[in-house]
């Protein structure tokens, strides 16, 4: 089977809150923070055949970026990379050593403000986060706008921002 582009670029955005994760079979990617602070929900183009887990999404990620277009098989024990000439085999990971997704959904509060943000905005607020040497990106609220935010919340003397709203 092939792996999208779209799919590709939501578990490298993933990869950022937790390098590991589970998939599911089926086509909702879920990840969430090893502290448990941030969880992340897409539905992707790709359908998965199988439940699985990696301890290394990056390098799954980068074995990918090997082939050109490579065909992805997701056998009984491993992911099976190959583009005819060459082949890579990934095995999967035991779920115990990767953080999972809580059994039940926590209730949260009333939504008070909904934001989109863009896979192009997440890519410059990445690259804002380089440039300006800041740990932490930030959805913030100001003057009746809201902001997608490279900084460093204990030093605000730097910091990247986009209007979301």
């Amino acid at each position: 089977m092939k792996i999208e582009q779209y799919t590709v670029n939501v578990l490298k955005n993933f990869s950022i809150i937790n390098p590991t994760i589970i998939i599911n079979e089926g086509s909702v990617l879920e990840t969430i923070s090893i502290s448990k602070t941030i969880k992340a929900t897409a539905t992707v183009p790709t359908v998965f055949p199988r439940r699985f887990a990696l301890y290394n999404l990056n390098k799954f990620i980068a074995t990918l970026s090997l082939f050109d277009d490579p065909d992805v098989e997701f056998g009984e024990n491993a992911i099976i990379v190959t583009d005819g000439q060459r082949t890579v085999h990934i095995t999967y990971s035991d779920e115990s050593v990767v953080t999972k997704m809580p059994e039940k959904e926590p209730v949260l509060p009333s939504v008070d403000v909904t934001t989109t943000v863009t896979t192009d905005q997440l890519k410059e607020i990445e690259k804002a986060l380089g440039i300006l040497d800041v740990p932490e990106i930030v959805i913030s609220g100001r003057g009746g706008k809201i902001y997608l935010e490279a900084r460093n919340t204990t030093n605000d003397l730097d910091y990247y921002s986009i209007v979301l709203g």
